[in-house]
């Protein structure tokens, strides 16, 4: 199934989705390959960022990296960061066929 929604749509899904389902962001951190880790019943999202150094100034890590952190704080995620200096530019076709919701 398929569902069209704008931004603020989407993000009023993302905020019910981790009040509502159950935790799953333990998964995402833990190592191991994508299926070992990953939990049906999380929203698989994959957060993209170029990291450029000038982001430093404003965020501890990167502004990639603390979205994902976010998305694993709220439950119901299973998030892998993946950046412009990854391999295959950080996206693969694994990290495609991972992610539900690409950010």
């Amino acid at each position: 199934m398929t569902i069209q929604a704008n931004r603020r749509e989407f993000l009023g899904h993302l905020v019910a989705a981790g009040a509502t389902a159950s935790v799953g962001s333990a998964a995402s951190s833990a190592k191991g390959t994508i299926e070992e880790n990953r939990d049906d019943s999380a929203i698989r999202v994959l957060v993209w960022d170029e990291r450029q150094p000038a982001q430093k100034e404003a965020y501890k890590t990167f502004i990639g990296d603390r979205i994902a952190d976010h998305l694993r704080s709220v439950g119901g995620f299973d998030v892998k960061s993946v950046c412009l200096d990854d391999p295959e530019r950080g996206l693969s076709r694994a990290n495609l066929d991972f992610c539900q919701v690409l950010i």
